[in-house]
């Protein structure tokens, strides 16, 4: 990176103030970086930037300076600047480097800001205390900090927030709280997970962003031998929220789950549609039965759509 000692224009900038920058000759935002002034697209060195605010610096009674910003001892990095929006301006290496040194952290041993975030979610939205447990070590496999060792070369190449930018922190911590519920034999879905995560973000642009997030973390995890939990463990799980007992399929629970090994074993490749081939078959055993058989109230217990019906005809020449 070059150094330059003369300032892109004739005012003094202030951290986040837009210009021309004249090395990249590209219309940028100042960025702080170790008490300099940055372009945020090319990182050239603008000018030298006084953390010290003088117009709110007052003296206490005792001659102390007591000013409103946060205090940073001698010898201490300053804070650390936080990510903006900067959706297509980090297509370039030396971009996705600054928001590497930026999200990565300093050597203060603490997380970013914008990793707090993240971790902030999944406490807010963890189903126990051993399911928030479970996906914050992911999260630190997944967004390794600086000043420690990582255990996955994948993850310092590229961590699970890059794959998702400019929405990192909230997929990151979707992608968490997903897996984790996986691994504990939970039923979860994922677009469950990407709403709560990015509240500000549409249902089908937070699953989009999400998935980046989790598909890079199962990268990461395989890169370990760190394996998903197996198909049987899945469908438990969703037998086990559909709760049936509370409604007229309270006897069907166990024939369910033995109609769901003859599937796996018939070597058809159903074991990723579990909740449609169970609810096919929740459909078929409330037929064979002489219950009444009722659609919505299927959909709901199995959390599907009425395209479940369409696996009925192939399931039941599998159990029949």
């Amino acid at each position: 990176m070059g150094t330059r000692t003369d300032t892109a224009c004739s005012d003094k900038l202030e951290p986040g103030d837009e210009f021309v920058c004249e090395h990249c000759s590209q219309s940028s935002q100042a960025v702080l970086n170790d008490s300099i002034l940055e372009c945020m697209i090319c990182l050239v060195r603008i000018q030298g930037y006084d953390l010290v605010d003088h117009d709110r610096v007052q003296l206490d009674e005792g001659g102390r300076m007591s000013g409103r910003g946060a205090p940073v001892r001698l010898g201490q990095r300053p804070s650390r600047t936080v990510i903006g929006n900067s959706r297509g301006k980090a297509g370039n290496g030396r971009s996705w480097n600054y928001l590497g040194r930026v999200d990565r952290g300093g050597n203060d041993g603490r997380p970013t800001p914008r990793k707090q975030d993240a971790i902030d979610l999944v406490w807010r939205h963890a189903r126990t205390s051993a399911h928030r447990a479970c996906s914050l070590e992911l999260l630190d496999i997944g967004w390794p900090d600086r000043d420690r060792t990582s255990r996955s070369p994948l993850a310092v190449e590229c961590p699970i927030w890059r794959a998702a930018h400019p929405h990192g922190m909230g997929s990151s911590a979707a992608a968490c709280l997903h897996i984790a519920a996986e691994e504990m034999g939970f039923d979860s879905r994922f677009g469950y997970w990407a709403e709560l995560c990015l509240p500000g973000v549409g249902s089908k642009e937070s699953k989009s962003f999400g998935f980046r997030s989790l598909k890079r973390m199962r990268v990461i995890l395989g890169g370990l031998g760190r394996t998903r939990s197996s198909a049987s463990e899945s469908a438990g799980a969703i037998i086990q929220r559909a709760n049936l007992g509370e409604t007229i399929y309270r006897g069907l629970g166990a024939r369910i789950e033995e109609a769901w090994l003859v599937c796996t074993l018939a070597g058809d490749n159903l074991e990723g549609h579990a909740r449609g081939v169970l609810a096919a078959i929740c459909h078929i055993m409330a037929e064979d039965g002489g219950l009444p058989v009722r659609p919505g109230l299927i959909q709901k217990r199995f959390d599907v759509g009425r395209s479940y019906q369409n696996w009925i005809e192939r399931v039941r020449n599998l159990i029949h």
